[in-house]
């Protein structure tokens, strides 16, 4: 019986598995190190807020006080928002989102527009570009399935897809786009192997500000 011949030779193997390890690497390159906090929002779930809420500007009063009565001292400028809006970028970064300034802040987005006449005005008086960079939403999706696995690494029993999921906060959909929950577990035990970047490094959260 004559044997066929193999459908690809070895040298197509080869090059598969570098393309396959290049895929890798530059997946893995773009994720903060393990213990680094999340960052940005996934869907309706709240991640944590980073850098953490700074004290309230000790110029600027609450709008009322704890009886409910309106605080004629708790206004605030232009150039209260603006050095609040530098603050937050000093440690976050200048890529977020209104939203997340806002919830930053504890403000309401009323107040920016009043004074500052919109967010993208505001963001130009800070320093930042009008609109921040698109996020990749792909990256934090893997960031968020990954980190998962790894917290969840000393489990007996292994996640399964479904259990994954809830736990990340995530659809089945992302998962099998990203080549399935075996696929996953293996990239997570090589995303955690990999050294630590040096601090300032891209993919490493700032240190916020001292209070």
């Amino acid at each position: 019986m004559n044997t066929p011949p193999p459908v690809y030779t070895d040298e197509e193997k080869a090059r598969e598995r570098a393309r396959r390890a290049a895929v890798r690497a530059a997946l893995l390159d773009a994720l903060p190190p393990p213990d680094a906090a999340v960052q940005g929002d996934h869907g309706s779930f709240r991640v944590e807020l980073w850098p953490p809420r700074p004290e309230r500007p000790a110029d600027v009063a609450p709008p009322r006080d704890r009886w409910g009565h309106a605080n004629p001292e708790g206004t605030w400028d232009a150039a209260k928002l603006v050095r609040l809006i530098e603050t937050f970028a000093a440690a976050r970064g200048p890529d977020f989102s209104k939203e997340e300034f806002l919830r930053w802040a504890l403000l309401g987005c009323g107040t920016v527009n009043r004074y500052c006449g919109s967010w993208r005005a505001a963001r130009v008086a800070a320093g930042l570009p009008p609109t921040p960079a698109r996020r990749d939403r792909t990256t934090e999706t893997l960031h968020r399935l990954l980190r998962t696995l790894h917290l969840n690494r000393a489990r007996r029993t292994p996640l399964t897809a479904d259990a994954l999921a809830r736990a990340a906060g995530v659809g089945r959909g992302p998962i099998e786009r990203l080549g399935g929950v075996k696929h996953l577990r293996n990239l997570s035990h090589l995303w955690s192997a990999r050294p630590a970047p040096p601090a300032g490094a891209a993919g490493v959260s700032p240190e916020p500000p001292a209070a």
